[in-house]
């Protein structure tokens, strides 16, 4: 038994390490996970590859170790053995659904990322430390990130490279902890004994960055709010006088010809995003790209920031103003094409100015409008349309919050959720109460819950109960899409609905559905 601990502590430290450097992780440190930052991307990629590929070499032999273990414990024959290991995963996958737990992640899951994804990922960290998700520090310094937890402690609520506050939470404004504060930390679910740090925060002017506390940052070169700007302020800090040399390898490797081209392509930051933060059904990009028409202009928020007041500050604080100074510059070129000073090829070449410029004035103008008509939202309300505007909560999931953003968005995935809120899909959302309250509360009256639970479970219990009326079998499949909850919720849920006796199943394995009684 103490030997199968052993080996179990050992496989859970090799994940540790190697999730150090994915962002999606409760594990995560920064890029390079616990490695020192060194001058060339492409040799710290090479290090990072390294340790990485020695890790899932280690767990494999440590798995091999448990297996054997567990077979001599057992007393299990040789011949068994060979019989048991012939059985293919997929029964097994079909008796842990058949029980409600959570399927196994998917093939690429703890996959070692190739070089362009490291970079991209590098450059999703810089991000990150722009809108304060990310201690920068930690990832100049990966000492300062607190020590793990064993593995049956409970998870940290923050990941070690999160900026947090002096209570362990991510920090807000004027209370970021100091690094006097990090070094006391004992560990990444305990913080420092009390008395012994002299001061725990320090002013948002003596961190090494600027933060962006609105989570909003703007595609404008020049602008205080730059992303490209920003980005590069994370870069100088990390590498000092390497930066230049190294945002220019970052570029090689990505393709592209500078970073704001990787910013604003297609096939650039965005899209990476979304794959990244997207696993099995569910899809949560939290760094959000609204943008024109033509990709001259956009506006990245930070998902964990958004409030009702976002959509208002980007509209009078960022997009009006720069129409403002672009129209500007149109009048300012018509009136010097009027004024027939110039004339012959001097007086095309000015004429093309004024079409290139009105054109970005009438991109950026209906960037605006469809700005404008978020900001507008209307409800169906009984006495009819009624101007709700827009609001989001962060308990309806990514999708919903960002469909009513769908004509800003390049994203398919928002205009479809759009539709399907529209059809009546999710009308356990707070967006649709807001949006169809008439056909939200008349869906809400056939939905029984126990009142005695928590605020938040019966919530998620009138999310399950919303898509599956009486009478009414579904599969855990349709279940989680309907929903929108992960698999693990979901199965929560879906325990203790039928240990009353609300829902039923019927079938076996992977042809089990539940039924609402």
């Amino acid at each position: 038994r103490s030997r199968l601990a052993e080996l179990g502590v050992g496989c859970v430290r090799l994940a540790q390490g190697r999730d150090g450097t994915d962002e999606t992780s409760r594990s995560f440190i920064g890029p390079w996970g616990s490695l020192p930052a060194v001058d060339s991307l492409s040799l710290a990629y090479e290090r990072m590859r390294d340790v990485q590929r020695r890790a899932v070499e280690a767990m494999v032999q440590y798995q091999e170790r448990v297996d054997e273990a567990c077979w001599n414990a057992y007393g299990v024959s040789v011949a068994d053995r060979a019989v048991l290991e012939s059985v293919p995963s997929s029964s097994y996958e079909d008796q842990a659904t058949e029980t409600g737990e959570e399927p196994a992640e998917p093939a690429n899951a703890g996959e070692i990322p190739t070089k362009h994804e490291w970079v991209a990922g590098l450059l999703s960290y810089a991000l990150g430390c722009a809108v304060g998700r990310w201690d920068v520090r930690v990832g100049r310094d990966t000492r300062l990130a607190p020590i793990l937890p064993d593995p049956f402690d409970p998870l940290p609520v923050c990941p070690p490279g999160m900026l947090v506050g002096p209570d362990g939470l991510p920090a807000k404004p004027g209370g970021i902890v100091s690094e006097e504060w990090l070094r006391a930390r004992p560990g990444a679910i305990h913080l420092p004994p009390e008395g012994v740090v002299k001061r725990p925060t320090i002013s948002d002017d003596e961190y090494p960055i600027r933060i962006a506390w609105n989570g909003i940052l703007v595609d404008e070169e020049g602008h205080r709010d730059d992303i490209v700007a920003r980005v590069r302020e994370v870069l100088e800090y990390l590498w000092g006088d390497r930066a230049h040399a190294i945002e220019r390898e970052a570029c090689e490797i990505l393709g592209v010809g500078d970073l704001r081209e990787f910013f604003r392509s297609p096939r650039g930051f965005f899209d990476f995003h979304i794959k990244r933060y997207s696993r099995s059904r569910r899809k949560a990009p939290i760094y959000w790209y609204l943008c024109s028409r033509n990709r001259r202009y956009g506006v990245w928020l930070y998902y964990h920031r958004l409030s009702r007041d976002t959509l208002f500050t980007v509209l009078h604080d960022y997009v009006q103003p720069r129409l403002d100074r672009e129209e500007q510059s149109l009048e300012a070129l018509m009136m010097q094409a009027n004024g027939g000073q110039r004339g012959g090829a001097a007086s095309r070449s000015l004429l093309r100015k004024i079409d290139e410029q009105r054109a970005l004035c009438e991109e950026i103008g209906e960037f605006r409008d469809r700005l404008v008509e978020v900001l507008r939202l209307k409800a169906e309300a009984a006495s009819g349309l009624k101007e709700v505007g827009y609001e989001p909560d962060l308990h309806d999931g990514v999708l919903i919050n960002i469909a009513p953003l769908r004509k800003l968005v390049p994203w398919s995935e928002a205009k479809r959720t759009w539709e399907e809120l529209a059809a009546g899909r999710y009308d356990w959302s707070t967006m649709a109460r807001r949006l169809w309250p008439v056909r939200s509360a008349t869906g809400a009256a056939s939905v029984s819950i126990d009142s005695g639970r928590g605020a938040d479970e019966s919530e998620l219990e009138r999310r399950v109960l919303h898509v599956l009326p009486p009478g009414t079998a579904r599969s855990r499949t349709e279940l989680q899409e309907l929903t929108g909850l992960d698999s693990g919720g979901l199965s929560r849920v879906l325990r203790g609905l039928t240990a009353r006796g609300v829902v039923g199943t019927v079938g076996r394995g992977r042809g089990t559905r539940y039924l609402r009684q």
